[in-house]
């Protein structure tokens, strides 16, 4: 590897409840959102981004495309309705994912009540599988117990946060996710610096030799 090898693009995957309960919320939902892009857009890096709704329904909003590429979310793409299928929606996104390095974001208002492609112990072990590669995940939850329900995915307490379903809540869930994905993006950066210059030690080395 030399000292022109690029630097990885990082994935940002957000995979966003939209059921019925998240109504009330809606706007909500949508500045925060805005607003979370426009903020990783400030970030050093590349990155693309892939946005997943979900309620009994499955739905690719984006699928993988730059940043600065993403459009505003409006009402007429998210709005809330149908059941709670967050298995289905975990379980697609990950298996039909052509990331490398991804950083997962899940979001739900609820309790799952209407997957049939997926259940606990596969979302638990394809979750696990992309850890091992580097995948990281955050799983967001309110009207539940998100630390437990993470738990059930293998997911360590601190990949879970807690959030309150109203408007403050979805601020501070999205603040949430901004924070996991800057962090994360940021470790890559550092993982990539540090074996170029590793490389570049090596390559010294053997000149030298």
């Amino acid at each position: 590897m030399g000292k022109n090898k690029k630097a990885p693009v990082i994935d940002i995957i957000c995979i966003l409840d939209r059921s019925g309960s998240m109504r009330p919320l809606q706007v909500e939902v949508i500045n925060s959102f805005n607003k979370f892009v426009k903020d990783q857009l400030k970030e050093k890096g590349k990155a693309k981004l892939t946005l997943v709704l979900f309620d009994d329904k499955y739905e690719i909003i984006h699928d993988r495309i730059k940043l600065k590429d993403v459009p505003d979310l409006t009402e007429e793409v998210y709005f809330a309705r149908g059941m709670t299928s967050l298995m289905d929606a975990v379980g697609k996104t990950i298996t039909t994912s052509k990331a490398k390095d991804a950083m997962v974001l899940i979001q739900t208002d609820g309790y799952e009540n209407s997957s049939h492609e997926y259940n606990q112990a596969a979302i638990k072990k394809l979750i696990k599988e992309k850890e091992d590669q580097g995948w990281d995940f955050m799983f967001l939850g309110a009207n539940i117990n998100a630390a437990d329900t993470g738990a059930g995915y293998g997911l360590h307490f601190s990949k879970t946060t807690q959030f309150v379903s109203n408007k403050a809540g979805i601020k501070m869930s999205f603040a949430s996710m901004g924070m996991s994905s800057t962090n994360y993006r940021s470790m890559k950066a550092k993982e990539f610096e540090d074996a170029n210059d590793a490389s570049s030690a090596i390559n010294t080395t053997d000149k030298k030799g």
